[in-house]
């Protein structure tokens, strides 16, 4: 009974942790985000509207972040922390995911093409 005691207490410490971590300030981390703008098209060209995007860490630690793409296929995700992750977007029927690195202090601008 100790052992799963032990067990769960040290998983809620890391989620916990997890979570300080994520939402302390990036003075506090000495980590600096960046940020994502980018694009959803069709495979003419044409943008692609409510395409729901998300970014994942590549390692798969950290949240993974959510938005919509606007009328002209825009979307952006700000205060991301500094490393690669996975990208995606999807809408009915289609789906594209890419890698991608975020620097500290810089916008990283993407396009994703539905084919």
């Amino acid at each position: 009974m100790e052992a799963i005691k032990f067990a769960l207490l040290s998983s809620i410490t890391l989620v916990l942790g997890a979570i300080a971590i994520q939402d302390a300030p990036a003075a506090e981390l000495d980590l600096r985000g960046g940020s994502i703008a980018g694009v959803v098209l069709t495979s003419d060209g044409r943008p692609v509207p409510g395409a729901h995007v998300a970014i994942a860490p590549a390692n798969g630690n950290g949240r993974v972040l959510h938005t919509r793409t606007n009328r002209q296929g825009h979307f952006g995700f700000r205060q991301v922390l500094q490393g690669c992750g996975i990208i995606g977007a999807a809408t009915r029927g289609h789906s594209v995911r890419r890698d991608v690195c975020v620097r500290s202090g810089q916008v990283t601008n993407i396009r994703l093409v539905f084919n």
